[in-house]
C-alpha cells in the first residue's frame, strides 16, 4: 500500500515532458482492466469463430459435408477487412471523451506536452490493437490451419498478409486520433474514417 503512494521524479523535457507517465496510464486502460481479455474473446468469435465451425465443428457432425480447408482459408482471409471498423470503433472516443469530460484540459494545464498527450495514445493503442487483433488472432488462425493441415501452414506469405494488414490499422488509428484532435464530436471522427475507407474500397 505505502509502495503505491510513492511518487517518483520524472525527467523529461521538450516534446517529451510526460511522456512516460501518459503511456503508462494509457497501457493501464488495455492492460490494467478486463479491456483486453474482453476484445481478445469478441475478436476471436468474429475472426476465428467461422473458422473453428468450419473446420472442426461441420466435420465433426457430418464427415461428408467438409469444406475444402483452402476454401476456409480464404474465408479466413475475407473477414479480416472488419478489424478496420472495430479500430474505428474502439479510437473514436480516444480523444473526444476526453475533450468532452476536461480531462485533457487538465491534463494540459500540467508539464505535459501535445505531442506526449497524442503520440502516449498512438504507441499504447497501436501495440494493444496489433496484439490483440492481429498477433493473437492470426496465431490462432495459423494454429487452426496448422493442426487441420496435419502440417505448418507456409509463413512467409502469411506474414506478409498480416504485415500488410498491420499497416492499414496503424493508418486509421493514426487518423483517428488526428480527427478526434481536429473535431469535438465522436461522430465526425468515425464517420470521415467510414467515408475514406468507402472511398478506399471503391477507388480500388
Amino acid at each position: 500500500m505505502a509502495e503505491s503512494a510513492l511518487l517518483y521524479r520524472v525527467h523529461e523535457r521538450g516534446w517529451r515532458s510526460g511522456m512516460t507517465n501518459l503511456l503508462r496510464k494509457e497501457n493501464g486502460l488495455w492492460w490494467n482492466t478486463r479491456r483486453w481479455w474482453v476484445q481478445s474473446i469478441v475478436w476471436y468469435f468474429i475472426l476465428n469463430g467461422l473458422v473453428t465451425l468450419l473446420l472442426w465443428i461441420i466435420p465433426a457432425l457430418d464427415p461428408g459435408d467438409s469444406p475444402a480447408i483452402d476454401e476456409i482459408y480464404g474465408v479466413f482471409f475475407q473477414m479480416w477487412p472488419i478489424t478496420t471498423i472495430g479500430v474505428m470503433v474502439l479510437m473514436q472516443s480516444s480523444v473526444v471523451s476526453e475533450k468532452q469530460s476536461g480531462t485533457a484540459a487538465w491534463i494540459m494545464s500540467n508539464p505535459v506536452s501535445r505531442i506526449s498527450f497524442i503520440l502516449s495514445k498512438f504507441i499504447a493503442n497501436t501495440f494493444a490493437i496489433l496484439i490483440i487483433l492481429v498477433g493473437l488472432q492470426g496465431l490462432i488462425g495459423y494454429a487452426q490451419f496448422s493442426l487441420k493441415a496435419k502440417a505448418l501452414m507456409p509463413m512467409a506469405p502469411y506474414l506478409r498478409a498480416f504485415g500488410v494488414l498491420s499497416l492499414h490499422l496503424v493508418f486509421y488509428i493514426a487518423l483517428a486520433l488526428m480527427l478526434g484532435a481536429i473535431f469535438r464530436g465522436r461522430g465526425a471522427v468515425i464517420g470521415i474514417s467510414l467515408g475514406l475507407l468507402v472511398f478506399q474500397d471503391l477507388a480500388s
